[in-house]
């Protein structure tokens, strides 16, 4: 038992001697800062919630939140992102429509790849025009009444168109010419010929050959300068001079009346024709 005290009596001398008021102050100081961060207190734990609170206000949140909307949120120009984002995806497929792809057919009135293709149809139909002469001089008779010599649907021009005969019996030949389904010339040539009516280019007064339709057509010139052209009433003895060809186009008609089964009345047109 002695030794015990003895023992214990040892321990209190080494404490006294060893634990000075400087250690036992800096023992106080660590008790201080545990203490401090310990659940009971509220200081330290006052300061982290203010710090996380300045960092997450709910209402900036929900302004998050607002501004990015959701998926289930209806296309519009003016809404969230998702809204956004879902108006802007409607405007690229009307785009992509209008646009279309190289695969659209040719159209006036579908895609710009259609309306493109249509457009480039249209041009090439105009890369290389063609337009076919024709001329012809022949005689008729005994027609009993008109008789078409030419009846063209198309467009073109026609540069002349005349008629004339040697009859001295009494018959007179009719020529009436239609463009685009209106009549722009009826005339009648008398009997006591050689005499030319109709239509005809200046270029025509050199030719002789009294087998052409344009056989002394200076001895009737008196006969241009009163007539009326276009004109759908018939007149008499009247040649018009074309300084440059007549365009058709839908159609031109030509029609020849001439009665006399005795003799022949000749006739001659000119033109072209598009193809």
């Amino acid at each position: 038992m002695w030794v015990v005290f003895a023992k214990a009596a040892e321990i209190v001398n080494y404490l006294k001697t060893n634990l000075s008021s400087a250690r036992t102050a800096k023992i106080d100081n660590l008790d201080a800062a545990v203490s401090s961060r310990m659940p009971g207190t509220t200081t330290h734990r006052d300061r982290i919630d203010t710090n996380i609170s300045s960092r997450a206000d709910l209402t900036t949140v929900n302004t998050i939140n607002t501004n990015v909307g959701s998926n289930a949120d209806a296309s519009s120009a003016s809404g969230s992102v998702h809204a956004k984002a879902k108006d802007i995806k409607a405007l690229l497929s009307t785009v992509n429509v209008n646009v279309g792809s190289n695969a659209d057919a040719a159209s006036a009135s579908g895609s710009v790849h259609g309306k493109l293709k249509d457009i480039k149809s249209a041009i090439s139909g105009l890369d290389s025009p063609r337009n076919d002469l024709f001329s012809y001089q022949g005689s008729i008779n005994n027609t009993g009444g008109f008789t078409t010599v030419l009846n063209i649907t198309g467009s073109g021009t026609l540069s002349h168109a005349c008629s004339r005969t040697y009859s001295t019996g009494g018959f007179s030949h009719r020529i009436r010419i239609t463009i685009d389904s209106q009549v722009v010339l009826y005339v009648q040539g008398s009997y006591a010929g050689p005499n030319v009516v109709g239509l005809f280019n200046p270029a025509m007064l050199w030719f002789s050959d009294t087998y052409t339709g344009i056989y002394y057509v200076g001895s009737i010139m008196n006969s241009v300068f009163d007539g009326l052209f276009p004109h759908s009433a018939l007149q008499y003895e009247k040649l018009f001079i074309l300084h440059s060809p007549l365009v058709y186009k839908t159609n031109l008609k030509i029609e020849i009346d001439y009665n006399s089964s005795t003799s022949h009345c000749r006739y001659s047109y000119g033109g072209t024709i598009n193809r």
